[in-house]
């Protein structure tokens, strides 16, 4: 009777030790893709450093931060939201009730439902504050010393705010933010946070829901180079994904997160065909599910 309960506890032991070694953090850089269906939520590691982007539009994104964050590990030292579209910003409070979340970075706050919820759960915790900023052109998001996001767009011009200053988001809590006047709402895909996330000799573009526009005018500005890997924007959608576009950023592997026979169509056949005329790696969540890539910031590689 001893023997068996000495074996089942060095079977508990070895279980939990594997455990651990198989979610100890390593060396290389991480980008998950997670399958959140018709949205984006998009996780980002660097031995203890994790960047969430987006949150799809339900608790779903709970079960990708589950398989890809170390158990023991509750904390998020950023989370990003892209616009303030449900499919991006839908899973935000689900996240904030399971993690702690150092910095959350905004373009504008809303009067929405799913916001009102968040800062509902934000104001119950006392203890771990969420430090607000502003996701505007400009801002460097620093993960080692070789690696960085750098938010290429929107402006401040872009943002539909008539009562409020943009520079209160430098240093505040989320619970001191208070909702702007918007305009245009419909037009909130074009103030959508783009970023490119450079590791050494690696570069991904992460465009978010940006359109057809937003492409030509970073390209205008001559933010827009050749990348290893492309975010694809809105899911596919004919309205972004440009020729030119692809022309210039010549992706070797090419993401769309969407979801199985989505009512939107996405990714639209025209984008596959462009895509595959660049002779990109097409790689899509609704056929693979979530996606793991890695990078040493040389090479890089799906597991």
């Amino acid at each position: 009777m001893y023997k068996t309960f000495l074996n089942l506890c060095l079977l508990i032991v070895l279980g939990f030790i594997i455990q651990v070694v198989r979610q100890w953090p390593d060396d290389n850089l991480h980008v998950i893709f997670c399958d959140v269906g018709q949205g984006d939520a998009i996780l980002l590691k660097y031995k203890s450093w994790q960047m969430l982007i987006d949150a799809g539009y339900n608790d779903q994104v709970l079960d990708c931060l589950n398989q890809h964050l170390p158990f023991w590990d509750k904390q998020l030292e950023v989370v990003l939201a892209t616009h303030q579209h449900d499919d991006h910003i839908g899973g935000l409070p689900d996240v904030f009730t399971n993690y702690q979340v150092a910095n959350l970075f905004l373009t504008d706050v809303s009067e929405a439902e799913v916001f009102k919820k968040l800062l509902k759960v934000v104001n119950s915790d006392t203890n771990s504050p969420t430090m607000l900023r502003t996701g505007i052109l400009g801002r460097r998001i620093v993960f080692s010393p070789g690696g960085e996001l750098l938010i290429l767009s929107p402006t401040d011009s872009l943002l539909p705010m008539l009562n409020t200053d943009l520079s209160r988001f430098a240093e505040t809590m989320l619970s001191d933010a208070v909702p702007a006047s918007m305009l245009n709402k419909g037009d909130e895909n074009e103030r959508s946070i783009v970023m490119l996330l450079k590791y050494l000799d690696f570069d991904l573009l992460l465009m978010g829901d940006a359109v057809e526009k937003n492409e030509l005018a970073l390209m205008g500005q001559g933010l827009i180079t050749k990348a290893e890997a492309v975010k694809i924007g809105h899911h596919g959608s004919k309205t972004s994904s440009s020729q030119p576009f692809f022309k210039k950023t010549q992706p070797e592997i090419s993401v769309i997160s969407c979801g199985s026979n989505n009512k939107f169509g996405h990714p639209s056949p025209e984008v596959l065909q462009a895509l595959q005329e660049i002779n990109s790696q097409i790689l899509r969540t609704d056929e693979l599910g979530t996606i793991h890539l890695v990078t040493n910031g040389r090479s890089f590689w799906l597991l």
